[in-house]
């Protein structure tokens, strides 16, 4: 038989013919993975509610069970603050894509993304460098 999409592990399957009821397999998705990140960088405080999007598999079809994590980080490699998570998830593209706004960071030099779908956690996180601030003019000259 076959299984339909869907996310998660420790799913037990059996079938019943007749009334009796077969032996128990517990089985488990794919883990969901990441592939690439566009824009591959993105904006800073200034720029916070752009939409990212998250190409990669095995992302299910209900958002409500996807956590998209946002770690920030210095340049040096230290943690810049508490992870953050993306607003207004969804899914596209036949579990392969994700598309979320991301929320305002403010001191940090990238960011490490992860995935957790249904309890199970990416395979891999993928780094996405912020944008530096530009100034547009100084006041007085």
């Amino acid at each position: 038989c076959d299984i339909p999409p869907g996310s998660g592990a420790s799913i037990i399957v059996y079938i019943t013919v007749d009334g009796m009821k077969s032996n128990i397999i517990v089985t488990s998705y794919a883990l969901p993975y990441l592939d690439t990140i566009l824009p591959a960088q993105i904006g800073t405080i200034l720029h916070a509610g752009e939409v990212v999007a998250i190409h990669g598999g095995n992302f299910g079809s209900n958002p409500d069970l996807v956590s998209l994590t946002l770690a920030p980080h210095y340049s040096d490699g230290s943690v810049a603050g508490l992870p953050l998570s993306c607003s207004s998830l969804t899914i596209v593209a036949n579990s392969t894509s994700i598309t979320c706004i991301y929320p305002a960071i403010s001191v940090a030099r990238y960011v490490i993304i992860s995935v957790v779908v249904d309890g199970q956690q990416s395979n891999n996180s993928k780094i996405v460098y912020l944008r530096p601030p530009t100034l547009d003019s100084i006041s007085p000259p």
